[in-house]
């Protein structure tokens, strides 16, 4: 499977940025699959035997699917944009309470966690997230979601919010995306 890079654009389709550098992904790649390649850049062969998960629609798809491809052989990494991908205010992604997107996430990764990457476990087979992974979660992605359109003071509320509510996992989050800046 080969995946790209992609240019970051807001609304108004201005480039903001890069999505994922190749030291990046290297990084991710090394230790599980790339949580956070861009599904739309991947390409690989129809005879692949991977499929994607029909239940998972809300971000869970992409780990169990990226761990199904990693099995089969190497994710490799063209490391030019090969598109745009769009950064909304607004998105299913930035909903406010963020409960079916983490409670997909959470699925994804205990199956991958227990192998079960041919029958991953659905969301309602995990519990429901605890109040501060949704609010993590939800501060966390209307925070890129802002910058993204530089809505800077409104971004720093965000992280600053997700601080007060789990300080360990915000700065790991925030310390993550200054180094992926500067790969």
């Amino acid at each position: 499977m080969l995946s790209t890079d992609a240019w970051i654009i807001n609304e108004r389709g201005e480039r903001k940025g890069r999505y994922m550098t190749k030291k990046w992904f290297g990084k991710l790649e090394a230790d599980n699959p790339p949580l956070w390649a861009v599904p739309s850049s991947w390409f690989f062969q129809k005879s692949a035997q991977a499929t994607f998960c029909e239940y998972y629609r809300l971000g869970g798809e992409p780990p169990v699917f990226l761990a199904r491809m990693k099995r089969l052989g190497k994710i490799g990494f063209w490391g030019e944009p090969n598109l745009e991908y769009r950064i909304r205010k607004c998105s299913l992604s930035n909903a406010s309470s963020g409960t079916m997107i983490v409670r997909t996430m959470n699925a994804a990764m205990q199956s991958i966690k227990e192998g079960r990457l041919d029958n991953p476990l659905r969301p309602e087979d995990v519990p429901l997230p605890s109040w501060r992974q949704r609010i993590t979660w939800t501060y966390g992605r209307n925070a890129k979601a802002a910058m993204v359109h530089g809505q800077w003071i409104k971004a720093g509320l965000y992280v600053l919010g997700a601080a007060v509510v789990d300080f360990p996992t915000t700065i790991k989050k925030v310390c993550a995306i200054i180094r992926r800046g500067r790969s």
